[in-house]
């Protein structure tokens, strides 16, 4: 049984626009980036976007730049989505399968504080599962207040190989997105 915090967000698609939201305002301003593109990419249909856990919930596109170091760097964050009713360590193996083309991974879990308490046991071993692969964990338990948001693990950096990152922000994101990256780049 799930609780009223919850029921909100009956379905995992629900969270979507209020996740985006956050991630485009407080959780950039926090990692000092401005994103070039945060799009929810989950709704794509039938396209075909290289096979099983290859379609992450939502992305964000910032290219950062260092005071000491030369160039330009791509992150490309995917982010898994679960509701309070649907949290299980498999979320943490599906956000693994986008560092094939993304340059970190997060699993957000939607936990409502009525909810809390059934689902720590589970959540402490995704934790242990995401921090052995370099995944991230973000709990929160109201998508749009940045004050219920927890990184429990931090994603780590990876690099991808180049072409597949070039294919997955081609299949993935919006022309509008494409755009935006190719004028950050040059």
């Amino acid at each position: 049984m799930i609780g009223e915090a919850a029921l909100a967000y009956l379905h995992e698609n629900d969270l979507y626009p209020d996740i985006k939201a956050t991630l485009e305002t407080f959780w950039a301003k926090e990692r000092q980036i401005e994103p070039l593109a945060v799009e929810i990419t989950a709704a794509q249909g039938r396209k075909a976007t290289g096979g099983r856990w290859t379609r992450p919930d939502l992305v964000s596109v910032a290219v950062r730049t260092y005071r000491y170091l030369p160039g330009k760097y791509m992150e490309v964050v995917t982010f898994e989505v679960k509701p309070a009713d649907a949290i299980t360590v498999t979320a943490v193996y599906e956000a693994l399968a986008h560092l094939r083309s993304a340059t970190h991974a997060y699993v957000i879990f939607h936990v409502p504080d009525e909810d809390a308490e059934p689902v720590k046991q589970t959540i402490e071993e995704a934790r242990r599962v995401g921090r052995a692969h370099g995944v991230g964990l973000i709990t929160m338990g109201d998508p749009r207040a940045w004050d219920t948001w927890n990184e429990l693990e931090e994603a780590r950096r990876v690099e991808p190989d180049p072409e597949r990152l070039d294919e997955f922000i081609s299949v993935q994101l919006s022309q509008d997105a494409h755009d935006r990256i190719a004028r950050a780049l040059h």
